[in-house]
């Protein structure tokens, strides 16, 4: 698996997908065309050359609009390890930014430092860099951005819950026969206790393996050329048609029509 996760999205057509969510944080540069969130009640407008702190668990509703039949952005995941190396190196920088509302600073400004960074970023990973290479540049992609922009959404510190230690295992082998008897195994932890305190979290096992399984479909319909039954064994549903359903029912939209707005 590469040290640093990329996913470049392409359309020809205007689509929409509800209940988008990353479980890492993440950072979507806009090359072309438009990318409109809404989460809360609230609206941002992502323009070309500008970029979206998109914070791990918060879903939004997301539209892709393309320009002149072009929508194409880049989106990569940061590592927990590299957000607590970057909060060491870095604090002191981070407590000088004025921080602003959520809606104003999940749009960061990008300027040529972080254009250049940004390039380097993604030359290594064309590249195949070493590991600690990509990271190298990523972390100097979050100084850029920090010189001018609050990165409190991506990077501030957050106790790990039981929610995204499952998350990290079902992504290991989405297409397993996952249950809470199993997980608790993997995490060895009683049955019980596990379902006691994703209650107490506001989460249930179900849903979080949903979610989990819908986001890897979802890269994987965005970013390669797989049959979608291919993509629905991938992610565990043996039955392409059941797969599509229950993606509709979560993105709003259904893979065959998502392909073809790409």
């Amino acid at each position: 698996m590469p040290a640093i996760d990329l996913t470049v999205v392409k359309a020809n057509k205007r689509h929409s997908l509800r209940q988008v969510s990353s479980i890492l944080p993440a950072l979507c540069l806009v090359k072309h065309g438009t990318k409109q969130v809404i989460w809360d009640e609230q609206f941002l407008d992502i323009e070309s050359q500008q970029l979206l702190l998109f914070p791990a668990g918060m879903k939004f509703t997301v539209s892709n609009i393309p320009d002149k039949d072009l929508y194409l952005a880049e989106m990569v995941s940061v590592p927990p390890q590299l957000i607590s190396r970057f909060r060491q190196r870095y604090g002191d920088q981070l407590l000088i930014t004025k921080r602003q509302p959520l809606e104003n600073n999940l749009r960061c400004k990008v300027d040529t430092h972080t254009t250049e960074a940004w390039r380097q970023l993604m030359a290594s990973i064309a590249a195949q860099a070493p590991d600690s290479l990509q990271e190298h540049y990523l972390e100097g992609v979050l100084l850029a951005l920090s010189l001018n922009n609050d990165l409190s959404p991506i990077i501030s510190i957050r106790a790990d819950t039981l929610c995204e230690r499952i998350q990290h295992l079902i992504a290991l082998r989405p297409a397993y026969e996952w249950s809470t008897t199993k997980i608790a195994q993997q995490l060895h932890i009683g049955e019980s206790t596990l379902r006691r305190r994703l209650q107490a979290e506001g989460k249930k096992f179900g849903q979080i393996l949903l979610e989990v399984r819908f986001g890897q479909a979802l890269n994987l319909l965005q970013t390669t050329s797989k049959a979608i039954g291919e993509i629905a064994i991938e992610t565990g549903y043996a039955s392409a048609s059941r797969f599509s359903h229950r993606f509709r029912s979560h993105y709003g939209i259904t893979p065959s029509e998502l392909r073809k707005s790409m």
